[in-house]
């Protein structure tokens, strides 16, 4: 059978528009098919510089490690349209772009916190886990160890980020009930630096299909008289995906979009927002 198909670029570290790369850091990428290696030209990380090539076994992932420092504060610009497959098949437009920093970082990230927390009962065995990191780290090469109090261990890689990469999301599956789970996360950051991050939790017996409750508000329903520089904070009854806080939104009275900065706690079930610049006085505002 003829293979007519491009080969897909599936996966990069640094993530598409990462910012603030350490400038000793190693690129990464993953493609859907063995590729030929021969049409990866040199020219295609020349805005970084020289450096090595690494290949997996099958062909599908390359490692690039840059002989010197990567250029600082730097937008780079990386384009992989002419690598080809076995075949001769092209990926076609594909062009990766992240910006360095001026830093050389040889600190391991820090860990601010997980969710489910350390010792943490009931778990519902549908939950889903999140690592809030110092840093943006690197996705796939970090990986996730659950081992169970009697069982198989389960290994998580390829994990999802958010949050400009400094957020690890995993979801194991479903795990075994009324369980006790050791959980080990080796994380990389994007310079190779390595933190391990040890905890436990404990499975209930059922999964979790209760949404989430507004359980405290920094400033009440109707609440007047407020501080033009005011910061609202919210606390929910359990921890919230950092996603999907896309969705949320601070009106004016003309039903106008107000620019705003969210961020999420360490436990991840509060949410703080803060206007980008003073409220109008005398205005009347919605979440």
């Amino acid at each position: 059978v003829e293979d007519a198909r491009s080969p897909m670029v599936s996966r990069v570290s640094p993530i598409n528009g990462q910012t603030d790369v350490p400038i000793n850091g190693s690129l990464f990428v993953r493609f859907d098919e063995a590729i030929n290696p021969l049409s990866v030209s040199d020219q295609i990380f020349a805005p970084i510089g020289s450096g090595s090539i690494v290949y997996s076994l099958d062909y599908t992932e390359l490692t690039y490690t840059p002989h010197a420092s990567m250029p600082e504060n730097t937008s780079i610009d990386i384009d992989l349209s002419e690598v080809e497959d076995l075949a001769g098949n092209a990926t076609g437009s594909y062009t990766w772009v992240f910006s360095t920093s001026s830093n050389f970082d040889l600190v391991p990230p820090v860990v601010l916190g997980v969710s489910p927390s350390d010792l943490a009962q009931d778990v519902p065995v549908n939950a889903m886990f999140s690592v809030q990191l110092s840093e943006p780290v690197d996705a796939i090469k970090s990986k996730l160890t659950l081992t169970p109090a009697l069982g198989e261990e389960i290994i998580i890689q390829d994990m999802a980020t958010e949050n400009s990469g400094k957020t690890l999301l995993f979801a194991p599956g479903i795990l075994e009930t009324l369980t006790d789970y050791a959980l080990r996360a080796d994380i990389y950051d994007l310079a190779g630096n390595k933190t391990v991050f040890e905890w436990t939790i404990s499975t209930s017996n059922t999964n979790d299909t209760q949404a989430p409750i507004v359980e405290q508000v920094s400033t009440g329903d109707l609440t007047t008289d407020l501080a033009q520089n005011t910061l609202f904070r919210f606390k929910f009854s359990e921890a919230m995906l950092g996603s999907s806080l896309q969705f949320v939104e601070l009106l004016d009275s003309a039903s106008e979009f107000v620019d705003i900065d969210i961020s999420l706690s360490g436990s991840l079930d509060i949410v703080e927002i803060r206007p980008t610049k003073f409220l109008s006085a005398g205005e009347t505002y919605s979440v």
